[in-house]
């Protein structure tokens, strides 16, 4: 064989290794961009998550209290049978 046919056989290879090599990082690099961007989505979620759980802890002691105060009442009207007795005349 011809020096010039092994050069060009080499380069042909060459070439189609780039080629190969820059379509194979390519793809790597597009899959990373897409797991980065639903890292991301599921980062904002998580924060967004906590954000409501913060809010929600702030509110859950006083409703809570709120509850059994009412609770208390309703229990308290119907074991001393305070409708009966507000809705009858004065004596």
């Amino acid at each position: 064989m011809k020096v010039e046919i092994i050069v060009a056989v080499i380069a042909a290879t060459a070439s189609l290794a780039a080629v190969v090599g820059t379509y194979i990082g390519s793809r790597q690099s597009s899959d990373n961009a897409r797991a980065i961007a639903v890292l991301q989505i599921d980062n904002q979620k998580l924060q967004d998550a906590s954000q409501r759980e913060k809010e929600m802890s702030k509110l859950r002691e006083p409703l809570a209290r709120a509850a059994f105060d009412l609770q208390s009442r309703i229990y308290n009207i119907l074991k001393q049978d305070l409708i009966r007795r507000l809705s009858r005349p004065w004596r």
